[in-house]
């Protein structure tokens, strides 16, 4: 299995950690501007919206995902780095 396949499954099973009460506040915020939003261009415009945002959700989800990875991957690193003994050392 490649090393991002174990990284992405990994990033999986974090996902859905809980949020913050800011993330909740700027979600609801979010939700009451994009109705406003809705008012001013119209209904018969959600579906165009909806995709917009949807897209937006999935750009969001591949940076965070490239985010976890890059962290962990360095994280990784310094563990090594840190715990590494070269013979002498031993």
């Amino acid at each position: 299995m490649e090393n991002k396949e174990i990284l992405n499954r990994l990033y999986e099973t974090i996902k859905e950690l809980p949020t913050t009460a800011e993330y909740k506040r700027l979600m609801r915020t979010f939700a009451e501007e994009k109705e406003k939003f809705l008012e001013k261009v119209g209904i018969q415009n959600r579906q165009e919206l909806e995709k917009l945002t949807d897209m937006l959700e999935e750009m969001h989800n591949e940076i965070n995902n490239q985010c976890f990875c890059e962290g962990f991957s360095i994280a990784v690193r310094l563990f090594v780095e840190a715990t590494y003994k070269e013979e002498r050392d031993v």
